[in-house]
């Protein structure tokens, strides 16, 4: 089977790529969701409702602009939970994704004890991800067994 490229995804892939390259060295405004499945890989009851969690889990981003170049990349999460006896906790970790063109790009995320928002920093990346900032902040806003969503925004710039 032989596979064609019609005149409207040739279009559609130029217009990705000459947006991704204008987007170089500029600030993109970025926000959307990130959909996770992961689960709890260790725990560690260190006694007195205070324990320590270890999780791992694949995540994928969904943007609110299509054209974001966060949009749809994938790849996993992995961090350590730290809960206390009056219900809060202390939460950090790393993402990693690989977009479409098979660029990579990694952040650091962390939410303290009491804080409803948590914040993320971009803090490496291959091809267009090289040398990228960025950062902001999210909120999960939903969580069912094994499966949880983010509401995030803040910033990149590529450089």
């Amino acid at each position: 089977m032989t596979t064609r490229m019609t005149p409207a995804l040739i279009a559609m892939s130029l217009t990705f790529v000459f947006a991704t390259n204008a987007l170089a060295g500029e600030r993109i405004e970025t926000s959307g969701y990130d959909v996770l499945t992961g689960a709890i890989v260790d725990s560690t009851d260190l006694g007195d409702g205070h324990s320590l969690l270890l999780y791992k889990g694949a995540s994928v981003l969904v943007t609110d602009n299509a054209t974001d170049p966060f949009n749809l990349t994938a790849g996993y999460c992995s961090g350590s939970l730290e809960f206390f006896a009056d219900g809060s906790m202390n939460a950090s970790g790393y993402c990693s994704r690989k977009d479409a063109d098979g660029d990579t790009q990694s952040l650091s995320w962390k939410q303290g004890p009491g804080e409803e928002m948590g914040t993320w920093e971009m803090t490496s990346g291959t091809g267009k991800w090289a040398g990228v900032k960025g950062g902001g902040q999210y909120q999960q806003v939903m969580a069912e067994g094994e499966m949880s969503a983010s509401k995030f925004s803040g910033y990149l710039e590529l450089q």
